[in-house]
């Protein structure tokens, strides 16, 4: 199986290209809730049937891991987490996508593989390696832990704001964490918020940038730009990050660039902010 490792929250983009695909149609008799399945690739056969019949093991088989959920949900590593997780993300929303007049609702891609529906809900190639979609067991689950994600920030920094990723440096105790926000009638913006060690997750980070992202492109490939500037507005510091690209040992890198040509890279890997936070300290006695 291919891994194809796009973005959720990338993945409404996809859907616009949807229109081009080509249709599977309808051939012979089927049974009438997998209608035209016959025309469909055999794998995307066993992936409907399997739904239809909501065998867990046989869909679990069929997703190439990890699955990514958007964050800070977790990523699916495993087929036997998928068993488990099977309940919360299936809901009829998703499953009526995959399995009502599949020979229709099913369309070829090309190289992006095959979707259902309008491509908000599920792609596969060789696999299942993306779904968009959020049923709503999933989105009250991400939205409580957004809200304690968010809640354990230095305060100035809460409102206004949603958590996007987090990474934790290679080799030493660094973490980083990318927010977002939406202004009213403007593009997103972004930020970046540095910290030295999971211990200062709770204060204000040793440093902060605002920034944008770009997305370039069929592959839909995304880069964050963060930029510091002096009082004067010139550029001191210009930070880049383009997750889906990794060095030879599967890092990707976070690049600092500073006026006068001095500047870093630090390797990273994808993390759990309420994994790394340390608990609050206790109101001392007075």
């Amino acid at each position: 199986m291919r891994n194809k490792k796009i973005f959720p929250l990338l993945l409404a983009a996809v859907a616009l290209s949807v229109a081009a695909c080509s249709s599977s149609n309808s051939r012979g008799e089927a049974a009438p809730e997998l209608l035209g399945i016959d025309s469909l690739p055999p794998d995307i056969q066993n992936l409907v049937r399997a739904v239809a019949k909501n065998d867990t093991l046989s869909f679990a088989a069929a997703v190439s891991y990890p699955l990514q959920r958007p964050y800070p949900l977790r990523d699916i590593a495993t087929d036997s987490a998928m068993r488990t997780y099977y309940g919360v993300l299936m809901d009829d929303s998703l499953r009526n996508v995959i399995i009502d007049n599949p020979g229709k609702s099913w369309v070829d891609c090309g190289w992006r593989g095959w979707s259902a529906g309008d491509g908000n809900y599920i792609w596969f190639d060789g696999g299942i390696y993306a779904i968009p979609y959020m049923s709503k067991r999933e989105t009250a689950m991400r939205d409580s832990l957004v809200r304690v994600e968010m809640a354990s920030l230095y305060k100035p920094m809460r409102r206004g704001w949603q958590p996007v990723a987090c990474y934790r440096g290679v080799g030493n105790d660094s973490v980083f964490r990318i927010d977002m926000r939406q202004p009213a009638n403007k593009a997103p913006q972004f930020r970046l918020a540095a910290y030295a060690s999971p211990a200062g997750l709770r204060n204000r980070p040793a440093a902060e940038y605002l920034g944008y992202r770009t997305v370039d492109g069929s592959a839909m490939i995304e880069t964050y730009t963060f930029v510091a500037r002096d009082a004067a507005g010139k550029a001191v510091t210009t930070v880049t990050f383009t997750p889906d690209f990794a060095d030879v040992e599967g890092y990707s890198s976070i690049s600092v660039d500073r006026a006068g040509g001095k500047g870093r890279t630090i390797r990273v890997v994808p993390a759990y902010w309420l994994d790394l936070l340390r608990p609050a300290a206790p109101p001392s006695a007075k």
